[in-house]
C-alpha cells in the first residue's frame, strides 16, 4: 500500500516519505478499512515535529482521523461489518500506524459506521475536533436551556461544539471568533428567496444576531423546533 510516513522528527519537508508499505492484518477485534480521506489535527503536525511527545516508535504513519469503507474483519468481529462506512478515531493513538495509508487495521470500536446523508469527506473531519467539542460540552451534564459561551466559534472545535449544544436544546449560543472576516463566516447566510429584517437573520433552525458594535462576540439564538 502507498503510505505517508516519517523515521525522524522534524518538519513535513524534510521527515516525511511516501512510499510502499505491506499492507496490514487485522487482529482479532480489528477492521480492515480502505482509507478514502485522511484528517490532520494539529496535533498530529505537533507530533511529527516532535513538540508534542516522542512516542519511539521506528516508523510512524500520522494522522488520528480518517474515513473509509471496511474491507475485511479479524476474529471475532461481525463480517457483517464489510463494507460499511466508517469513521475513524484514534488512529494513531498509543500506536504507530494512522490513516495516512490507503489502509488501516484498527479496533472495531475506532471504526463508526457513517449515517447515509454524511460524506466519507465529511467523516474524516470528525475524530479529535467533533469529540473534543462532545466532551467539553457534556462533561457536566445536560444542557437543555442553558446558555453557552464557545469561544473560537468558527475553529474546528467550535464548530461542532455550536451545533451539538444546539442539538442538545441550549437556549442560546455566543461564541468569540479572531476578527469580522470570521466573524461573517460563521453567521449563517438567508435563506434562498427570502429577506432579512435589518440586523437580524429571517428565522431558521440556528438565527444568528449580529452584535450592534464593532467587535467579536456573536449571540446564536436557537428558535423553538
Amino acid at each position: 500500500m502507498k503510505a505517508a510516513f516519517y523515521e525522524s522528527y522534524g518538519s513535513a519537508r524534510d521527515v516525511l516519505k511516501i512510499g510502499d508499505l505491506s499492507n496490514p492484518t487485522p487482529q482479532p477485534g480489528e477492521v480492515l478499512v480502505r482509507i478514502h480521506f485522511s484528517g490532520i489535527n494539529p496535533s498530529d503536525c505537533k507530533r511529527r515535529q516532535g513538540l508534542r511527545d516522542r512516542p519511539g516508535y521506528p516508523r510512524i504513519i500520522p494522522h488520528n482521523d480518517g474515513a473509509g469503507i471496511i474491507t475485511d474483519v479479524g476474529e471475532g468481529v461481525d463480517k457483517e461489518r464489510v463494507g460499511q462506512r466508517v469513521w475513524i478515531w484514534s488512529g494513531q493513538r498509543r500506536r504507530p500506524f494512522g490513516t495516512a495509508a490507503e489502509y488501516i487495521s484498527i479496533g472495531s470500536p475506532n471504526a463508526v459506521q457513517l449515517p447515509d446523508n454524511v460524506s466519507l469527506e465529511q467523516g474524516a473531519c470528525l475524530g479529535v475536533p467533533a469529540m473534543t467539542a462532545y466532551a467539553s460540552l457534556f462533561s457536566d451534564g445536560e444542557l437543555s436551556g442553558l446558555r453557552v459561551l464557545v469561544t473560537g466559534g468558527a475553529g474546528a472545535v467550535g464548530h461542532y461544539a455550536i451545533q451539538f449544544a444546539k442539538l442538545a436544546g441550549a437556549s442560546q449560543v455566543m461564541t468569540t471568533v479572531s476578527g469580522p472576516g470570521l466573524a461573517r463566516g460563521a453567521t449563517p447566510r438567508p435563506a434562498p428567496g427570502s429577506r432579512a429584517p435589518a440586523g437580524q437573520i429571517p428565522a431558521l433552525p440556528l438565527s444568528c444576531f449580529a452584535p450592534a458594535v464593532s467587535g467579536t462576540t456573536i449571540a446564536l439564538k436557537v428558535n423553538p423546533g
